[in-house]
């Protein structure tokens, strides 16, 4: 055996250790049949290198005979498996290649048994039970066939040619898949001169090897191509969730303050259709208790009345006013005005939902300068949220539903400062929900009932003026949110830093 030939084969086997190594590992992350295919290819390959070796290292043709029909026990599912690789890169599957697939491993499966029968038994079904050996040459071992076998060869060279014009016909076939055009043609010589289909030719295992190594080469070149793109693809379907969700984190608070807006909007037009009649009804009572004596029962339905319509334009004026856009200013604004304003809003529908309000302000409450109505949207959201967890507190408690407002003043650093604090008697929640409370779109709601905003919306306002929003809850018993703020918001280029 040449130094040429033992060459070729390491050639071979080194590029089969690669090439399956990286498809080994290609298959295992995409879990792909394409990579699958590309490793049973090297590995096929790299046993026909190490069985062909021994097999021409033999000087006795009786002992070069095993290793000669060894070799064909498995190198002829080689077509099989390049037949699924030609339609994985041509990302074609043409009906006559899928027939011819079937056919072929049929076939491929009849020609294997037939020759494990004349290896374990020394029959000779497709393989002829000698070698023909030329010792003066190059110590060259040739297998013979019976018919049987020939027309198997014969059907191998076909297979390869038909891979060979199906490659060739394909769009990318002058310039990704040109090595394996190249490779199948090089097959299709190999079979017909190694085979002995064609005898008194020169032997053709160069060709072969050339052949082998342009397939794997051409299989690699396409295979991998598709896979970078695949990461490519995923990394730009990633960077477009990113920015599509950026958008939406953006979007959302926009969207709210236009639902604000809109909602200011309606509220003027209520305000001055329900402000009208509310007036007449005040002048026409206040005109009516000049008209009665002090202690009679008329003048104390005339008190009711007024004293109704008192509270209905209240109601419209502090809804006008929650709904009303951010002011561009800063007002001196009292805490308790705060309060009494946002729990005119909701106070009607804790009454019904028989929840108890619990107001608690210390004598010494300083101003506080403030957007007014982002504020009153923070308590707002508190409130609610409170509302909502008494609402869905676990069956069989018998203790009050009730909601504590608390209003302290503080000292910061020399300087003023105040908290308030919304606290609940509902079911609590753990460590694990506290730390995403702030999040944008979290929420322990079921669906429908919450998109997961009011706190973090809060959040950023309560930082937009300075100061800090927190939470603390005990599971089963309360839950507590406190805001703490400067009497005097710091500049705009404070914040910013």
């Amino acid at each position: 055996m040449s130094e040429w030939y033992v060459g070729s084969l390491l050639v071979m086997a080194g590029a089969c250790i690669g090439f399956g190594v990286h498809a080994a590992n290609l298959a295992l992350q995409t879990r792909s049949r394409q990579y699958f295919d590309l490793l049973a290819l090297a590995i096929l390959e790299g046993a026909y290198c190490f069985v062909t070796y021994r097999y021409m290292r033999e000087t006795s043709a009786p002992d070069a005979l095993p290793w000669g029909r060894l070799i064909c026990v498995f190198t002829p599912y080689m077509t099989y498996v390049f037949g699924a690789l030609t339609m994985n890169v041509t990302e074609r599957r043409p009906r006559w290649l899928v027939i011819g697939q079937r056919i072929n491993m049929v076939l491929t499966t009849a020609f294997v048994l037939g020759v494990v029968a004349d290896l374990l038994f020394g029959t000779a079904v497709v393989t002829q039970p000698f070698v023909l050996t030329d010792l003066a040459s190059a110590h060259r071992h040739r297998l013979t066939f019976t018919p049987l076998g020939h027309g198997y060869l014969c059907l191998v060279s076909v297979a390869f040619g038909c891979f060979a014009t199906v490659l060739f016909r394909h769009p990318r076939a002058r310039r990704e898949l040109a090595p394996m055009t190249i490779g199948c043609l090089a097959y299709f010589i190999a079979t017909i001169l190694d085979f002995g289909i064609l005898t008194g030719v020169r032997d053709g295992h160069f060709i072969q090897h050339l052949g082998f190594f342009a397939l794997l080469v051409g299989c690699w070149r396409v295979l991998a191509a598709r896979f970078e793109q695949l990461i490519v693809d995923q990394r730009m379907s990633l960077e477009r969730l990113e920015e599509q969700r950026h958008k939406l984190l953006i979007a959302a608070p926009l969207l709210h303050k236009q639902k604000l807006d809109s909602l200011g909007t309606l509220a003027a037009g209520v305000a001055h259709e329900i402000n009208n009649p509310i007036s007449g009804i005040l002048n026409y009572a206040q005109l009516l208790k000049r008209a009665m004596s002090l202690d009679g029962d008329e003048r104390m339905f005339v008190d009711e009345i007024e004293r109704e319509a008192k509270h209905v334009a209240a109601i419209v004026r502090n809804l006008l006013h929650f709904g009303r856009a951010d002011e561009t200013e800063h007002v001196a604004t009292e805490v308790r005005e705060v309060i009494q304003n946002t729990l005119t809003l909701v106070r009607t529908v804790l009454d019904k939902e028989s929840i108890v309000i619990r107001v608690e302000v210390d004598d010494d409450m300083p101003v506080i300068v403030c957007r007014l109505q982002q504020l009153q949207q923070v308590l707002m959201n508190l409130v609610m949220n409170a509302r909502d967890a008494l609402n869905r507190r676990a069956a069989g408690r018998e203790d009050d539903k009730e909601i504590v407002i608390r209003a302290l003043s503080l000292t910061s650093d020399g300087s003023g400062s105040v908290a308030f604090e919304v606290i609940d008697n509902g079911d609590g929640f753990d460590s694990a929900v506290a730390e995403r409370v702030f999040d944008p779109f979290f929420t322990t709601k079921p669906h429908g009932e919450g998109v997961g905003l009011g706190l973090s919306i809060s959040h950023g306002i309560v930082e937009a003026h300075g100061g800090t929003l927190s939470c603390a809850s005990a599971p089963g018993r309360k839950t507590c949110f406190r805001v703490e703020l400067p009497c005097t918001p710091p500049a705009s280029g404070e914040r910013a830093a």
